[in-house]
């Protein structure tokens, strides 16, 4: 198998080092998210707000939404629309009129905040 040219193996690893970090941001402000170990395609919990997808261009199917870290994408960007995406989400769910959706049904139980959160719980 050839070797890629480094270049392009570096814009690669940085795309992959940029997802795993996003899905850890996401994860830690308590947002559902997943991200396959060789993948830059982040999905997570489906944002509530139709404009606030618009403006961020995200796809969106069921529950979920998901972005694609590609090599313009970067940190700068992506705390941009985290920091935007969870001062959203104070008031989406500030009077329980939403609650966020649980992912496990799209992408595995281990995804879904609430459901680790119940598990957890169980072996204490």
């Amino acid at each position: 198998m050839a070797m890629l040219p480094y270049s392009f193996e570096k814009e690669v690893q940085k795309c992959l080092r940029n997802a795993h970090y996003f899905k850890d941001r996401l994860i830690e402000a308590g947002i559902g998210a997943m991200l396959n170990e060789l993948s830059s395609t982040v999905v997570f919990e489906r944002p509530h707000d139709e404009e606030f997808i618009r403006k961020w261009q995200l796809a969106c199917k069921g529950n979920i939404a998901h972005v694609v870290v590609m090599p313009n994408v970067t940190i700068e960007k992506l705390d941009d629309f985290l920091n935007e995406l969870v001062q959203k989400r104070a008031t989406w769910f500030e009077y329980g009129t939403f609650q966020p959706y649980c992912i496990a049904s799209d992408v595995g139980e281990n995804s879904c905040l609430a459901y680790v959160l119940i598990i957890s719980n169980w072996s204490i």
